[in-house]
């Protein structure tokens, strides 16, 4: 009987991991302070551990706006890869955000770097249809490319997100209330390094509450930067995927 029990404990935590149930959690930052911080595993015997560093894990992405309304002082100046783009608000005298948009954009794509092949495109951030917003840099060969933003007299931003190149992974766990022993742990002791290709990872969550994953040392390309005001971010994403038991 107890070989028996033991097989289909097996059998039930191998068919949990068939069906996770993606979250996108919203924090990535610090350890977790408060008990509902993370993802939870209520009922969900394993579950899976997804981090993405960029949009597509062979080319990277940026993406670059244009915060504030005074357009029409100062040079948006965007270095790409060693290449200085530099757009004159007060000499090309553009209309709306949307035409200082454009104008990078183009100065950008005309200007590629010749060892990395890089797109720049003047887009709709919401994808509905209405003005430019965006400026869409994208490699489109192996090589990563870096970046750097800035603003040259006047009050004008430039603003940046753009994909990290690596990063520092740990798993935190929180025991199941009301008994539980403490609050968060972290997972086998361990730190997982994350790089252009994402991290993937599945782990045992029987009798555990929440997961939270934290990203430590998070860090761009060789290069990248911004001189204030204006400010390049990385924005990684972590998703996490709680498992469910099939029944059929």
């Amino acid at each position: 009987m107890a070989d028996l029990y033991e097989t289909v404990n097996i059998l039930s935590v191998l068919l949990g991991a068939r069906r996770p149930q993606w979250v996108t959690q919203a924090a990535y930052t610090g350890i977790p302070a408060a008990p509902s911080a993370g993802v939870s595993l209520e009922n969900s015997p394993r579950a899976q551990v997804v981090v993405d560093l960029r949009e597509e894990a062979h080319r990277r992405s940026a993406r670059i706006t244009v915060p504030v309304a005074d357009l029409l002082v100062g040079i948006y100046r965007v270095i790409v890869d060693g290449n200085t783009v530099d757009y004159d608000a007060s000499v090309e005298l553009p209309a709306d955000a949307a035409a200082l948009v454009q104008g990078v954009a183009d100065g950008i794509a005309a200007s590629a770097p010749a060892n990395t092949i890089v797109t720049a495109t003047a887009v709709d951030s919401t994808g509905a249809g209405g003005p430019v917003d965006t400026i869409l840099l994208r490699g489109i060969a192996e090589p990563d490319y870096s970046i750097s933003l800035a603003v040259v007299g006047g009050t004008g931003e430039l603003a940046g997100i753009a994909d990290a190149a690596t990063a520092q992974a740990i798993a935190w766990f929180a025991a199941r209330p009301p008994n539980a022993p403490g609050t968060w742990r972290r997972a086998n002791g361990a730190t997982y390094n994350v790089d252009t290709r994402g991290f993937v990872e599945r782990f045992d969550t029987a009798g555990l509450d929440r997961i939270y994953i934290e990203l430590r040392v998070v860090a761009g390309d060789a290069g990248d930067g911004a001189t204030p005001p204006s400010v390049l971010t990385l924005a990684p994403v972590v998703t996490l995927g709680p498992s469910v038991l099939e029944t059929n």
